[in-house]
């Protein structure tokens, strides 16, 4: 703050060479005696000299209560003079307290006049504000073309979460052409001006190739970039990069520590992941009682996962006292989270009327909503409940389908795994999918299955085999997927 002063040569102090500004602020370790005579007097005396920006900058010690006593009263006070002596980042300020209604009434008009202020003295912040209520008719008509126009002009003025804003509606094609080149020329400057959403956005399309040539190097540094400036979505994605050794060595610890910081800044993403490894005791001692509190939080911040884990362990009674009513209504909202694990469980209920009335017609449709969420045990049971419904042929096709698609899921996990065994449902599932497909049964057993596969040379073995007798023995088919290589 004192550094502040001598930049802008305002209140008598004389304006100061770049290193000598650098070696001031490293000195900013002063107690709050030192504060008090140095900084904070002067500050009240540039506001009596009519200076909007030491206003400003005072309005923001008494908003946070940052060595001195919060006081949103002051805070408001100062804020309004600063606007009224041209500091359009007071402006803005003012106009946040009146939008959130923190130490305020609520009153979004006068927000808008101030954010308006703003942008005209060439506040990029109060631009950006003013932008996103015409995006999202917070208090105005919507107007996405009026959003666009001031989100660039946020971001010409250097304001990086207005060019992550812009990115987002480039990338999404809203009120804009889609265009991801753009998007991605915006996410650049805004994770170069330091925001950290654009960085996180960024990183999600180099890991995707959404747009830009994938590199996963590329995403695992912006989210680490990310990451250090506190976005928790960021923390979360990286976290998993190292949980599942894509782009990094595999390294748990730091996927831990991540993840950790992702559930801190409120992440339901992290949360649940976090407490997936409190519950196994990976990386970690194992402590169902933090799972369970992991959990609750993810839930409570609307991420599905979480709840439908939660929700398992009040429907099992895994370190929690069994209460089918709590899990059916963990279930229920993970579900209308769109998780797909939480639909299916919530179908098994209804279906065998376990917590809750037998309802198969409800059921069903849970199983639906599951499958269509790529839970594919899901669609493995609405393979079944259409194979024996023969109210119309069409239905046989679309069991053909699911058991496929539930194969598919089965078959890559398997490759992920390199497995060298196989469960007796998955078996049994392959052997289903192959009468479909070829109108044959194969009569073998799991032990002689498990046995083939565990003393062959998988890749030597199917190098030559032609594709059409791969997928017609269940043998040669669970071979195929322990050698990694696709189906």
């Amino acid at each position: 703050l004192l550094a502040l002063r001598y930049q802008f040569g305002s209140c008598g102090y004389t304006k100061l060479t770049q290193s000598k500004l650098v070696t001031l602020t490293k000195m900013a370790y002063f107690s709050h005696f030192f504060l008090e005579i140095i900084i904070y007097a002067p500050l009240r005396s540039s506001r009596s000299n009519n200076n909007g920006l030491a206003c400003r900058i005072l309005g923001i010690m008494y908003q946070k209560g940052n060595g001195v006593t919060q006081d949103l009263a002051k805070a408001e006070d100062l804020y309004q003079k600063g606007c009224d002596l041209d500091d359009g980042l007071a402006c803005a300020f003012l106009g946040g307290m009146y939008i959130e209604g923190k130490g305020v009434t609520k009153d979004l008009p006068k927000a808008k006049s101030l954010f308006q202020k703003g942008c005209e003295l060439d506040a990029g912040l109060a631009c950006r504000m003013l932008g996103t209520m015409y995006q999202k008719g917070n208090g105005v008509t919507q107007d996405l073309s009026q959003a666009e126009r001031l989100y660039q002009k946020g971001c010409d003025l250097d304001n990086g979460s207005a060019c992550a804003l812009l990115g987002v509606m480039y990338a999404g094609g809203k009120g804009v052409p889609k265009n991801l080149s753009k998007a991605e020329s915006l996410y650049q400057k805004g994770c170069d001006l330091d925001n950290d959403n654009a960085c996180a956005l960024l990183g999600v399309m180099y890991a995707g190739g959404n747009g830009v040539p994938q590199n996963l190097s590329q995403a695992v540094a912006l989210w680490q970039k990310g990451c250090d400036l506190d976005n928790s979505t960021a923390c979360s994605l990286l976290g998993t990069m190292y949980h599942n050794g894509i782009g990094v060595t595999k390294n748990l610890a730091k996927a831990f520590n991540l993840w950790q910081k992702g559930c801190y800044l409120d992440n339901g993403s992290a949360c649940a992941l976090l407490g997936t490894m409190y519950h196994h005791g990976t990386c970690i001692t194992q402590n169902l009682a933090q799972a369970e509190l992991l959990w609750q939080k993810g839930c409570d911040l609307d991420e599905g996962s979480a709840c439908a884990l939660l929700g398992t362990m009040y429907h099992n009674g895994d370190g929690v006292t069994q209460d089918l009513a709590k899990a059916k209504t963990l279930f229920q909202k993970g579900c209308d989270l769109d998780d797909g694990l939480a639909c299916r469980v919530l179908g098994t209920m209804y279906h065998n009327g376990n917590g809750v009335a037998q309802n198969l017609a409800k059921a069903k449709s849970l199983f639906q909503k599951s499958c269509d969420l790529e839970d594919s045990l899901a669609c493995r049971v609405l393979n079944t409940a259409y194979h024996h419904d023969h109210a119309a042929n069409q239905n046989l096709s679309k069991a053909e389908n699911l058991l496929k698609k539930h194969v598919s899921s089965v078959l890559q996990k398997h490759a992920q795994r390199h497995q060298p065994s196989v469960e007796p449902d998955t078996f049994w599932d392959l052997r289903s999918y192959c009468a479909l497909v070829f109108g044959k049964q194969h009569l073998l057993d799991i032990e002689q299955v498990n046995s083939a596969v565990q003393r062959s040379s998988p890749l030597q073995a199917l190098r030559n085999t032609p594709c059409q007798r791969i997928c017609h023995d269940p043998v040669l088919i669970i071979a195929f997927s322990t050698a990694g290589d696709e189906v």
